[in-house]
């Protein structure tokens, strides 16, 4: 009877272990998830109170720190010069945006497949190029309606970040409206795209 009690112990402990380490991932996905959603809903709304179009920004650069997975938000200045407005954020370590990854797209506008544009912005004394995605004054998203951002998780290789396990996705559709729609499944993310 003893020795069943702590064969049980010792299995209920191994299923604690492994599903935390497959949920810490998962965690990692929902975060930054939650951060892009974010800052896609900052972007409209700046852009409806300074009546002034905006873009959400994912920096477009490769490097460890930053590339992948920096979120910004750019409003137009009356001379249409572009200023990072608010607090960039970063998404959790190991967490990165899946552009051109050869495996899946990571935006998706107009029904193509390709990255979204990109522009050039300083910031923290930093040139650097990003990813846009643009809201009108109104908040809408006409130009980059239907955009599909898949986040997943990655590994820096020294000169890219490379998707670490296919199966685990995050997406943020923008709609026309403006609004974000969250997909957590990788076949309802396939779908979304399939039925650009």
């Amino acid at each position: 009877m003893e020795l069943l009690v702590v064969i049980a112990i010792i299995g209920l402990l191994a299923a604690v272990a492994s599903s935390g380490m497959g949920g810490s991932d998962g965690a990692k996905l929902k975060t930054a998830l939650s951060v892009l959603i974010s800052q896609a809903q900052a972007a409209r709304t700046t852009a409806i109170a300074k009546n002034a179009p905006t873009r959400l920004l994912i920096d477009s650069g490769n490097d460890r720190e930053n590339g992948h997975r920096l979120i910004a938000v750019a409003v137009e200045n009356a001379d249409g010069s572009w200023e990072i407005a608010g607090t960039p954020a970063l998404l959790p370590d190991g967490a990165t945006f899946l552009v051109g990854d050869g495996l899946s797209p990571s935006s998706t506008a107009g029904g193509t497949s390709a990255p979204p544009p990109t522009m050039a912005l300083d910031f923290r004394n930093q040139h650097r190029t990003w990813y846009y995605l643009e809201f009108d004054p109104e908040g809408t998203c006409e130009e980059n309606a239907g955009a599909i951002l898949v986040l997943g998780l990655g590994r820096h290789t020294g000169t890219e970040w490379v998707r670490k396990n296919p199966d685990l996705l995050q997406a943020a559709m923008i709609r026309r409206s403006g609004q974000v729609s969250a997909f957590s499944d990788p076949a309802h993310i396939r779908d979304a795209f399939r039925a650009l």
